[in-house]
């Protein structure tokens, strides 16, 4: 938005039907869109969105859930020739988005990518160290979008599961972690 964009936040009139939402989109000329993967699933395959889907979308970001291949195919097919897509990848913990992944014809699945800038991503064994490429281990995510907890839940699961780790080791020092596992 420091660039000139705006931020168009949707009204409830806006969702009542998938060409309602195109076309407002459309009107607005909105240039990225953020949706989620089963929204955007139903929105490409209705046929009659096919004609409506807005011109000036130059940027899809879906997530939330994974993307079938199918789906992303149908997309790169049908809809893609000027519109780049991305999936994003983010725990709560994360606030919402911690990597993301463009999807490109040629992809066969979808790994959750690289991180977003100012996060890093680890896979750690159980004294939390790094693993090597390829072996096992649990997620961790760190860095300034790490939620440090739920407000007046101190004695919420998801506050034990997004404990901090503080390691000695100078890759991983005064850097907060958040493990994913449940």
């Amino acid at each position: 938005m420091t660039q000139g964009g705006r931020l168009i936040l949707r009204d409830k009139g806006m969702l009542d039907t998938d060409q309602s939402f195109l076309q407002t989109c459309q009107r607005q000329a909105v240039s990225i869109l953020d949706l989620p993967t089963a929204y955007w699933q139903q929105l490409i395959y209705a046929p009659e969105n096919q004609n409506d889907w807005p011109k000036s979308v130059r940027l899809l970001i879906i997530g939330g859930e994974a993307a079938s291949i199918q789906h992303v195919k149908y997309w790169q097919q049908t809809f893609a020739k000027n519109v780049q897509l991305f999936n994003t990848y983010g725990p709560t913990e994360a606030t919402v988005v911690a990597s993301s992944y463009r999807l490109t014809e040629s992809a066969v699945h979808f790994p959750i990518g690289k991180p977003i800038p100012n996060t890093k991503i680890y896979i750690l064994d159980a004294y939390h160290n790094p693993t090597p490429v390829g072996i096992p281990g649990e997620l961790c995510i760190g860095g300034y979008g790490l939620a440090r907890g739920y407000l007046n839940r101190p004695d919420s699961r998801k506050i034990h599961r997004n404990r901090i780790i503080r390691q000695n080791r100078t890759h991983l020092q005064n850097r907060r972690l958040s493990p994913l596992s449940t």
